[in-house]
């Protein structure tokens, strides 16, 4: 289970359920036992961020969308993207903001948070009630506040500290492979999930050590 795949994925969340976890929105998320809030961070593909969406859907799973307004992979205005992000939002997924700054983050960034969640807005035709952080680690201090500039921090401390935090950030498990941690087996404690599209999309077998031939492939491609 430690393996990246497609399987993998699906294993993964249908576990959740067998725990009897319920997956939540951040609007509703409490501290209380069996609650998951399963968040994807789109830092490279949309392509694969549609796969996992269509995963999630059959699975009857809502889960988080972040995508990124523009950077060096895609630009969220192609048409094709477009695309990809009204049918993500069809099959009732919520879609966020990714918010990439290249300094620390403070609130002389408020116009170019604002600009980018009024185009991310303007492409949804609704509002966008929710943000994450692009590379949180280069910040000297994450911004944890649960509310920035009106909206839901995915950093926020209710989502972040209060409760557990797992991640695959750089296709690695930053905290422990969630169905070997104990606090959830036994516990049935509340989290936020992180697991990002690029690692999960593909059928084929990859280790926490070869996740890097993913991204070499893809950066060959491309989109």
């Amino acid at each position: 289970m430690n393996n990246f795949n497609q399987e993998n994925y699906i294993k993964i969340l249908k576990k959740f359920k067998k725990l009897k976890y319920d997956f939540v929105d951040y609007s509703n998320f409490k501290k209380k036992r069996n609650q998951i809030i399963l968040r994807h961070d789109i830092d490279y593909s949309p392509s694969a961020a549609l796969k996992i969406a269509k995963i999630d859907y059959k699975l009857k799973i809502k889960s988080y969308f972040f995508f990124l307004i523009k950077n060096k992979y895609y630009n969220i205005r192609e048409e094709k993207n477009l695309k990809t992000l009204s049918e993500i939002k069809k099959l009732g997924h919520e879609i966020g903001l990714h918010f990439n700054n290249s300094s620390n983050f403070d609130y002389k960034n408020k116009k170019k948070f604002h600009k980018e969640i009024k185009i991310l807005e303007k492409i949804l035709g609704k509002k966008v009630n929710v943000f994450s952080f692009h590379k949180p680690g280069k910040y000297i201090k994450i911004p944890t506040k649960n509310t920035i500039f009106y909206k839901t921090n995915a950093y926020g401390k209710k989502y972040f500290k209060d409760c557990l935090y797992i991640s695959d950030s750089t296709g690695r498990w930053r905290y422990g492979h969630p169905l070997e941690n104990m606090k959830i087996i036994k516990k049935k404690k509340s989290l936020q999930l992180l697991m990002h599209p690029i690692w999960w999309h593909t059928h084929r077998i990859y280790r926490e050590d070869q996740t890097y031939k993913i991204l070499l492939n893809f950066k060959k491609n491309y989109e």
